[in-house]
């Protein structure tokens, strides 16, 4: 079963909104703003970098859901998401093969992350914002990667079936 085609030109992608946290008032808050407001804009450089000299190979997340359902389109699914309060998560690493990464921040320091496949594939967790806590979000990304035993990042089934309704249909990977 595959989901409805979508537009091929991927001009929709630009059009969802970016993800933002509210940073609460403190000395230690201010500073990790200023840093992630110097970051951003080189992200995708650091990342593709990365990226092209192989530091870590393009496999597939360990958190996969299940697959865009066969009525839906890849780019319903995304616009369904938006609605539902979530946005780009531009900063997140890139699988191959992934379509958008999305991100509905629950408070400064936790948010549900979504990445969604160009074959349908849908994959989420909840973990800490890397605004919030960098050092142990990216001990959550090396667990994804590189399946370091201590996880940082939970998997919530139940909370994204009961979101994702019947966009979704649950699977194994």
């Amino acid at each position: 079963m595959q989901s409805k085609p979508q537009a091929s030109d991927g001009a929709w992608l630009k059009t969802i909104p970016y993800s933002s946290v509210n940073y609460p008032d403190s000395a230690t808050s201010f500073l990790k703003k200023g840093f992630w407001q110097a970051y951003m804009p080189i992200h995708y450089l650091m990342r593709n970098s990365i990226a092209t000299f192989n530091v870590f190979e393009h496999g597939k997340p360990k958190d996969f859901l299940g697959k865009v359902a066969p009525h839906s389109s890849i780019q319903e699914f995304v616009e369904f998401l938006v609605k539902k309060g979530y946005g780009n998560h531009f900063v997140a690493w890139k699988f191959k093969g992934e379509v958008v990464s999305m991100r509905y921040v629950e408070n400064f320091s936790h948010q549900y992350h979504i990445r969604v496949f160009n074959d349908g594939r849908v994959c989420g967790h909840y973990e800490h914002t890397p605004e919030s806590r960098p050092l142990t979000h990216i001990k959550g990304f090396l667990y994804m990667k590189l399946r370091i035993k201590k996880m940082e990042i939970e998997n919530r089934p139940e909370y994204f079936y009961k979101l994702f309704g019947d966009f979704v249909i649950p699977g194994k990977n």
